[in-house]
């Protein structure tokens, strides 16, 4: 069942699906300040407690590239007195993002260096570029970021309607149920 606008209530209500779940995104978007029930983005990550092998160093620099890159950026549209329309400030961040983005993508980084990074996204003394991080970290073809996302996967469910279910929609109750793979060996 998809989320309603209540009319008497002035609200979005919101139910377990796909779609309230982009609602959320949307609203957090739009409005620093709304707060969901999503899950930390940290959460989706199988824990690592071996830190013996993350390279603080690249981590540091890694940081610190992107935090200079949307200083540049900021920089760029905040300029006024250069003369520069719209689209030339345009082109000009695209080439620091893109020269930033190919000088991380040249960096090796191992597993335990990669979750670090991608814990640093939530970390609050990294809130100014969470987005720019996020964002350079998954734009570059680097397969330990997606293997380190896929190692947490669950099998997708779905539901079925039963008596004893816990979720409740237009008065009958389901319960969710793993689906079976459409994966052929």
């Amino acid at each position: 069942m998809k989320g309603y606008y209540d009319s008497e209530k002035k609200n979005y209500r919101f139910h377990d699906t796909s779609m309230d779940y982009l609602q959320h995104c949307l609203n957090g978007n739009r409005n620093p300040n709304y707060k969901s029930e999503t899950i930390p983005f940290s959460d989706l990550l199988k824990p690592n407690e071996s830190r013996q092998s993350v390279w603080y160093p690249q981590v540091n620099r890694i940081l610190g590239l992107v935090r200079n890159m949307r200083d540049q950026v900021k920089a760029v549209w905040n300029s006024t007195d250069d003369g520069l329309d719209n689209e030339m400030k345009a082109i000009m961040t695209a080439e620091i993002k893109d020269e930033c983005q190919q000088y991380i993508k040249a960096i090796h980084l191992n597993p335990n260096t990669a979750y670090r990074l991608l814990l640093a996204i939530e970390d609050p003394a990294n809130k100014d570029i969470s987005r720019s991080l996020f964002s350079m970290l998954f734009s570059i073809p680097n397969d330990n970021f997606v293997s380190l996302l896929e190692e947490r996967r669950e099998p997708l469910q779905g539901i079925v309607q039963t008596d004893a279910g816990t979720i409740e929609i237009y008065g009958r109750r389901y319960r969710k149920v793993p689906l079976l793979s459409t994966k052929t060996a």
